[in-house]
């Protein structure tokens, strides 16, 4: 991503945002590029709009994702983050991977679905202690980028697990 979308809609650098207010101020960028309000202009005018249009499009989509949000703070921070697959090489994290994966595959072996729950619900809360501390980790005065990066690559994780998660729920419960 090249473009800062906190500049675009207007946001102080701040991890957590209003998803509401976010949305409004989607609508509001929109109608002023939408391609109605351009249809009797030039060809190129109609062009423009529907760039400046994808434009918003995508800063807002970057706003929206968790995961998208920090590497863009992180990006006007001034911290630059790895581009591509990273090599975790936090001996914690790589412990706390192996284990909860060990936990979903025995859940989908034993089919137990009151387990699989009860992981589901130490997931969320990892997710959210993790989105706290990347905000802090981001918002410092002064980011520790490694911090940033580790947090990152957690919270990464655990939004995959999250959605292997779903995954095996739906499958158990077709059983």
């Amino acid at each position: 991503m090249t473009e800062n979308p906190y500049k675009l809609f207007r946001l102080p650098l701040r991890y957590e945002l209003d998803m509401e207010a976010l949305r409004e101020t989607l609508q509001a960028l929109q109608r002023a590029v939408h391609p109605d309000r351009h249809a009797h202009e030039a060809a190129s005018d109609r062009l423009r709009a529907a760039n400046e249009s994808a434009r918003i499009n995508e800063a807002y989509l970057s706003l929206k994702d968790p995961v998208r949000r920090a590497e863009a703070l992180a990006a006007c921070r001034g911290i630059a983050l790895p581009s591509g697959e990273v090599t975790i090489r936090q001996p914690e994290l790589l412990m706390e991977q192996m284990l909860l994966r060990e936990r979903l595959e025995a859940c989908r072996e034993e089919r137990g679905m009151s387990d699989l729950e009860v992981l589901q619900d130490e997931v969320a809360q990892m997710l959210a202690d993790t989105k706290k501390e990347l905000a802090l980790a981001l918002e410092a005065s002064e980011p520790d980028a490694q911090q940033v990066l580790a947090q990152l690559s957690r919270l990464k994780f655990l939004r995959k697990l999250e959605h292997e998660l779903s995954l095996a729920e739906e499958q158990l419960a077709d059983y």
